[in-house]
């Protein structure tokens, strides 16, 4: 009996040892050792990176002469296990390509850089539909010859309804921010539109869009420079006035991102240590109001350069860190939407200088790209990631956001597992009424392969009650490990006739029908 009791007790142990070690091993973070993309060359320039499901792309400019770059490539098709030949997108003689960025949207690759082919820097664009195998031809954005201009810190980024390239340009004599905007997948761009209107210079801009809500930061002032930001909840036409979201500092690179509706930024600041230091805060209400600014690194040496990136209440930091007079890449995270964080953690040990970090993530899996500088001897490309063992939602919308019952909705989800096919994972979609606070029903969604999605049908049928639905997905892998989205949408009832698409002949219709009916027969008796 003892020997029974003793055989259970240590199974439910090492039961709740195996829940522990794949609680923890889903949280951990685990960065793979670094890949080199770019062998020893002259001079690499600033990266790119981007990812959408097991597909990554790392874009960089390449120096063969002091006089000539072009555009490189390379990207993996199974999550960074291995990767394609380099290949080179622009001219590789006479011309000088640079600083390449890139976005993913509606399983389009659209990229965007600097370019002096004319003798004078102008932004390019060009695009992919079949996942960086073929490339339209370039498409000039700007035009600001034949006098010298000076474009930097050009940014492309977009939703399925819109494509925005943000950029700081001094085409009027001072440096301001300015938009270009396409509503038809990058095919055609609207004319130029001025962001900025200051009497100090602009620089540095990062936008972040929601919808129709396009959230635009950026450095003003020059010397002594403060982080600005605006809002716009019309794609882009018009904008609010801009606010200051720092005082009397010198803040710079600010970089913004957003999820569900929350704000999230970080910026580099000199204001009272010796070296820089990394600052964050957020907003909850569309940036009206922000939290107090919360320094993230200590300011014993130098932290530069801060990307950031969000998934759910995970907040994801990345920077440059001067280590023994060198920069070397730094991490750190919050657990809980940016409360508290956890410890810097030193990611490279290269001994050389890193510069041009990149930052990109889907969902919890995370993706670096750098260049490593050896001083005059040239420079890598590297690439570096943190996959973590649990399924990633990348895509999770409805056919409708506002609908009339009785009517069906489509839904569709799209996701990913580093350690599983999609087939082997599970998709289901919950749905109920918040107004009314009732059940809760649960439907198992299809996978299509052909299509790379999961898909359910819900009928709002005449039994069900108006108000706003919750929807939820959830995909789960075969360890039970779990990643969930949310959406919601409006059902009203229709009233009669109001959905003529939908109806058929009524009771209306009848009483038409017997009235003429009993006209005709008037008619025909008193004509007798």
């Amino acid at each position: 009996m003892q020997k029974k009791q003793l055989f259970t007790a240590i199974s439910i142990l090492i039961f709740f040892l195996l829940i522990f070690q794949l609680n923890v091993s889903a949280d951990t973070e685990i960065w793979k050792d670094e890949v080199t993309l770019q062998e020893m060359s002259m001079l690499p320039g600033r990266t790119s990176i981007a990812v959408d499901k097991e597909n990554i792309h790392v874009f960089w400019s390449d120096w063969p002469t002091e006089f000539n770059s072009y555009l490189c490539y390379r990207k993996s098709t199974d999550n960074g296990k291995t990767w394609t030949d380099r290949k080179i997108l622009t001219a590789e003689v006479e011309n000088i390509s640079i600083e390449p960025k890139i976005t993913i949207i509606n399983n389009t690759l659209h990229l965007i850089w600097k370019d002096y082919r004319n003798g004078n820097p102008e932004i390019y664009y060009k695009k992919s539909v079949d996942n960086g195998e073929t490339w339209t031809n370039d498409t000039q954005l700007t035009f600001n010859n034949p006098r010298k201009t000076n474009i930097y810190e050009h940014k492309i980024k977009g939703n399925k309804d819109f494509i925005l390239v943000v950029w700081k340009d001094h085409m009027t004599g001072s440096s301001e921010i300015y938009l270009k905007k396409s509503v038809d997948n990058g095919d055609s761009w609207s004319e130029t539109k001025r962001l900025t209107e200051d009497f100090t210079p602009s620089y540095d801009p990062d936008f972040t869009i929601d919808g129709e809500n396009v959230y635009l930061v950026w450095e003003s002032g020059g010397l002594g420079s403060e982080i600005s930001f605006k809002r716009s909840i019309d794609s882009g036409k018009t904008w609010t006035d801009a606010v200051d979201l720092t005082v009397d500092n010198n803040s710079e690179a600010p970089r913004i991102a957003i999820y569900n509706k929350t704000l999230y930024l970080v910026w580099q600041e000199d204001s009272i240590y010796e070296s820089y230091v990394i600052y964050f805060k957020k907003s909850d209400d569309h940036g009206k109001t922000w939290t107090e600014g919360v320094r993230l690194t200590d300011g014993n040496s130098s932290s530069l350069s801060p990307q950031i990136a969000v998934y759910n209440n995970n907040v994801y930091v990345a920077w440059l860190e001067s280590v023994d007079s060198n920069l070397e890449v730094f991490f750190k995270k919050s657990t809980d939407g940016g409360k508290t964080w956890g410890n810097n953690t030193q990611l490279t040990y290269d001994d050389v200088g890193s510069h041009d970090l990149t930052f990109a993530n889907q969902g919890k899996n995370l993706y670096l790209a750098w260049q490593n500088y050896y001083m005059g001897d040239g420079a890598e490309i590297k690439f570096m990631q943190n996959i973590n063992k649990i399924p990633v939602i990348t895509l999770f919308e409805s056919s409708d956001e506002s609908i009339g019952i009785p009517e069906k909705i489509d839904v569709y989800i799209e996701g990913i597992d580093a350690n599983y096919s999609n087939t082997a994972l599970q998709c289901t979609v919950s749905y109920k009424n918040l107004d009314t606070n009732g059940t809760e029903h649960t439907l198992n969604a299809e996978y299509d392969e052909e299509k790379n999605r999961w898909t359910v049908q819900i009928d709002f049928n005449n039994n069900t009650q108006e108000g706003t639905y919750e929807i939820k997905a959830m995909l789960s892998n075969p360890l039970g490990f779990k990643d969930s989205k949310v959406l919601y949408i409006s059902a009203n009832i229709l009233e009669n006739g109001s959905n003529l698409e939908n109806s058929t002949p009524g009771f209306e219709l009848f009483l038409l029908i017997i009235a003429l009916f009993f006209v005709a027969i008037y008619h025909k008796n008193r004509n007798k």
